[in-house]
């Protein structure tokens, strides 16, 4: 049987008018152009925060006035492009970070561009390791705050009999402590100073960091492991506690990695219900109409459109739920 000519737009996607061939950019390029200078203004708020902060401080840090000018200089440079970039530019600079993003995702047929994830988890692991190192040299004495009363409870806990007394004190219910985890008490406890209490909660930190950046990577895709390191080295109260005597790295990971777990076993009980596998990454759109007729043939041409093939699943999930036993026969 000869081939018949597919004549007119594909069904999946609305007629195309000409008047949206100018329309459409131009509506992109002003979004950007007011994310940029909404981008641009924050940049310039963080700085005079940064600003002021350092002349009550009397600060003489490189760090803090390096922050502050790359603040104005950002601000400068993202209201530059805003105004004075022209539409075309915008266009194509919206249209490289699409590809881009489009070869770092992963997707059937497509394995993810691992490069671009791995620069960036290699960037943000550098950035979490010098702030922290800052941030450990510029901390206040831990005997005025929660960390001194971390210590003070560890050191009663060493001096009680240590683990076991602590398991004793847990189930008796003779542990009073109300305010401070066990759990980040018991390991303070083998060695209650302030330098082992610093080194564990930073251990604590960086392990949750690394399995978390592992389950991403494994469950999402690079790009999204890649922006996830980033943005845990350079938070500004992930890097305060890490360092600290406290219990808030430990916490965090526990919560972190639950959320996690739980979120990719939503997805699957979601693909169990839909007779769908789990796609916790979306899939990029087909690159040409002739790909979109080739997965949507029209009709006329003999085989099952859209709406036969969602009757055909439904039909299919409905016999498989009957004999599961979930609905009756």
């Amino acid at each position: 049987m000869d081939e018949q000519p597919i004549d007119g737009p594909p069904l999946t996607q609305p007629p195309h008018h000409p008047a949206d061939a100018g329309r459409s950019p131009r509506i992109r390029s002003r979004i950007v152009r007011c994310l940029l200078a909404t981008a641009g203004t924050f940049a310039w708020l963080c700085a005079a925060v940064t600003i002021q902060q350092g002349l009550l401080l009397a600060s003489q840090s490189p760090l803090l006035w390096g922050v502050a000018g790359l603040g104005l200089l950002g601000g400068i440079a993202a209201w530059g492009v805003a105004f004075a970039v022209s539409d075309s530019y915008i266009e194509a600079g919206v249209t490289g970070i699409a590809e881009f993003l489009h070869r770092t995702r992963a997707s059937s047929g497509i394995a993810p561009d691992h490069r671009s994830g791995a620069a960036l988890v290699l960037f943000g692991t550098l950035l979490f390791a010098v702030n922290t190192l800052w941030v450990a040299q510029h901390q206040d004495t831990p005997f005025d705050d929660d960390q001194g009363a971390f210590l003070t409870t560890a050191r009663e806990i060493h001096d009680h009999g240590g683990l076991t007394g602590l398991w004793s004190d847990l189930w008796s219910g003779r542990f009073a402590e109300s305010n401070r985890h066990p759990l980040f008490l018991a390991i303070l406890s083998l060695h209650p100073t302030v330098d082992f209490g610093r080194g564990a909660s930073w251990l604590l930190a960086t392990m949750t960091a690394g399995l978390a950046l592992v389950i991403v990577w494994r469950r999402m895709g690079p790009l999204t492991a890649g922006v996830l390191a980033v943005l845990l080295g350079t938070n500004g109260t992930w890097l305060y506690h890490a360092p600290r005597v406290v219990c808030e790295s430990l916490l965090t990971g526990l919560a972190g990695v639950a959320w996690l777990v739980l979120f990719q076993k939503s997805q699957e009980a979601t693909a169990a219900l839909s007779g769908h596998p789990p796609s916790p990454i979306p899939h990029p759109p087909p690159a040409s109409p002739t790909a979109l007729r080739a997965r949507w043939p029209p009709a006329g041409t003999g085989l099952p459109d859209q709406g036969d093939r969602a009757h055909v699943a439904r039909r299919h999930l409905a016999g498989v739920w009957r004999s599961r036993g979930v609905v009756p026969r």
